[in-house]
């Protein structure tokens, strides 16, 4: 069976690793490209012309179901790397986000305003299920079954998304007085979905029979869906050529919209209208609703819904279907031939975006030092499937050290599940790098975490001008 997990692992992390969210850098005043993404006001508080960031990466990881015995990240990678899976009744969850940025570009405007557009491939996918027993020996369904003849029902659920969004924003100050500036901020999205798909199953029941020859398992309630997106369905056509599946695929992708909204005030030190008033600052606080909409799919035509099992669904018929699924159409014909109510799902799903209210606070302890504490509470954007992804993180709290080409962070996180990380990130001119769980680095049996690399190109300040700026009225 660690076979299979480390597979199931590989599979799941090829849906993910492909908007990008470094939380480490949130609240930082030198690198706005990045912290709009939490805020889209943020833009807005630069003197920098431009910034650019390039070719960035993100993913975070999180599973209570295995890990990596005795291995570490800067340890030599050995011979042999053992995966250890949980062996005990509980509710297996596992969670996924990552993101690769194209592009991000914000230009500043007059009267300190500043338009952004981006380009990225996001995606989420998240796996759960009530209690159920495992251990390292189960190796086939009648294993499983064996094993879960405690289990009174089984209930499971998988979603994936992953989709290319394109952005454009839009950030100004609205106030200004001896205290502090008010920025507001909006960017538009529009998202392509590209993969897509969810599994369901309910109240599924099954009952243990014996004969003088053998014992075997029969299902005689539950039902379930599996659900793919219907641009996939060109991928496996065999009668296309490469060139074609990729424009039929392009052509089946649904294109939806949505947009982030949000505010920042910060209060001065100073008010001097250059840079170093940008960083010397009393504390900052933002506001933002982001993730505001959701991802539109097609039914592919190898999705499957049913309700409730005929007298052929046994452990042995379903093992024979899994072990003999060449293609997905021979799955679906096969599973069909042992449930009731067999129904190909018609017209368009929808996935939500990981819709959520954003509350930041930002404070300078000292000269470059500063510490900033976000809330990410999950929002609900309506579907009518009810397919909703979520981001990991729930509250940072970031004490961090930076001056205007370095900078070190030490974000403490916890996620939505309740476990608490303790991450490392650095910034050394355009480049920024770290980890979302120093666990990576330094534990023995870590597989939960995750890490992200990034570059950023900024212009000069708009202010050319050496001599000392007069007070802004």
């Amino acid at each position: 069976m660690q076979k299979i997990a480390l597979f199931l692992l590989s599979v799941t992390y090829y849906l993910n690793v492909s908007a990008q969210q470094i939380n480490a850098v949130n609240g930082s005043a030198y690198v706005p490209i990045i912290t709009q993404q939490l805020n889209p006001a943020t833009i807005a508080n630069t003197d920098r012309k431009f910034s650019l960031q390039l070719l960035g990466s993100e993913f975070n990881f999180l599973s209570n179901s295995f890990y990596f015995k005795d291995y570490n990240i800067l340890k030599k990678i050995p011979d042999t790397i053992t995966l250890v899976t949980k062996e005990a009744k509980y509710a297996p969850i596992a969670k996924l986000n990552g993101s690769f940025n194209i592009f991000s570009l914000a230009i500043k405007g007059k009267r300190n305003s500043a338009f952004s557009l981006g380009s990225s491939i996001r995606n989420s996918s998240s796996f759960k299920s009530e209690p159920i027993n495992w251990n390292d020996t189960i190796g086939s369904v009648t294993d499983f079954f064996r094993t879960n003849v405690a289990t009174d029902r089984l209930h499971g659920n998988m979603l994936t998304s992953t989709w290319v969004e394109n952005s454009i924003g839009f950030a100004t100050e609205i106030s200004i007085n001896n205290n502090g500036t008010w920025y507001v901020g909006v960017k538009m999205k529009h998202m392509l979905g590209l993969t897509g798909g969810y599994f369901s199953l309910q109240n599924v029941h099954y009952t243990t029979k014996q004969t003088p020859a053998i014992t075997y398992n029969q299902l005689i309630d539950g039902k379930g869906i599996y659900a793919f997106s219907s641009n996939t369905d060109a991928l496996l056509n065999e009668k296309l050529s490469n060139t074609d599946k990729g424009k039929e695929f392009l052509k089946n992708s649904k294109s939806s919209f949505g947009f982030d909204i949000g505010a920042e005030y910060v209060q001065h030190n100073n008010f001097w209208g250059d840079e170093a008033a940008r960083t010397n600052y009393n504390f900052k606080i933002g506001i933002a609703i982001v993730d505001i909409g959701n991802v539109q799919y097609g039914f592919s035509k190898n999705s499957l819904s049913f309700n409730g099992f005929n007298n052929n669904a046994f452990d042995t018929s379903l093992q024979r279907i899994i072990n003999n699924a060449t293609t997905v159409e021979k799955f679906k014909d096969s599973l069909t031939a042992i449930v009731n109510n067999a129904n190909t799902p018609s017209g368009n799903f929808a996935i939500a975006l990981p819709t959520r209210l954003v509350i930041s606070i930002d404070k300078t302890i000292a000269e470059n030092v500063y510490i900033q504490a976000c809330l990410q509470m999950p929002l609900t954007t309506p579907t009518v499937q009810n397919l909703h992804t979520r981001q990991l993180n729930l509250l940072s709290i970031t004490p961090r050290w930076e001056k205007q080409r370095l900078g070190a962070y030490l974000p403490i996180q916890v996620n939505n599940n309740g476990t608490t990380w303790v991450g490392l990130t650095g910034r050394v001119g355009p480049l920024i790098f770290g980890f979302h769980n120093i666990g990576w680095l330094f534990g023995k049996n870590s597989v939960n975490g995750g890490g992200f690399l990034t570059f950023i190109i900024q212009g000069k300040n708009r202010e050319t001008d050496n001599s000392m700026p007069c007070p802004r009225l």
